[in-house]
């Protein structure tokens, strides 16, 4: 549980430096790489991400602490707090800017529900639905 407090907490702090401009404003990482995606969201982002999201798991990873089960539900863990870092930090982002999600914005691209002051992309709700599910695998009593 500790490892989804670190990843709200990195997300909210990362969604805060990427609004001031202290990490998306630097000219070499703010080049568009692919699909929209900017070198900035791969490194450091990404890489930020997994460090952070995945600390608590990397002795169980690495060293066999605990039996393949156990490592199938870890590795699933890392990776849902991840997805967990993308939807809370760009949620954060529009909290920290100072105008709503608008329809034309890249994290709207993929489509969105309209509900008048601002809009909720679609991968907004099939992250939820994601989360929740490998969330209750990961800590569902055995």
């Amino acid at each position: 549980m500790s490892s989804v407090v670190n990843t709200l907490i990195f997300s909210v702090l990362y969604a805060w430096m990427e609004e001031t401009g202290t990490v998306r404003d630097v000219e070499i990482i703010s080049k568009v790489i692919f699909l929209g995606f900017k070198v900035y969201h791969l490194f450091p982002m990404f890489v930020l991400a997994i460090i952070v999201c995945g600390a608590p798991f990397w002795d169980d990873l690495i060293y066999k602490l605990n039996p393949i089960v156990e490592k199938v539900k870890t590795f699933t863990l890392m990776w849902t707090n991840i997805l967990l870092f993308a939807l809370v930090e760009d949620i954060f982002y529009f909290v920290f800017a100072p105008f709503p999600i608008r329809p034309f914005d890249w994290t709207a691209r993929w489509g969105y529900i309209d509900i008048g002051f601002t809009v909720i992309p679609y991968w907004y709700i099939a992250s939820v639905i994601i989360l929740v599910v490998l969330y209750w695998y990961v800590f569902k009593g055995d």
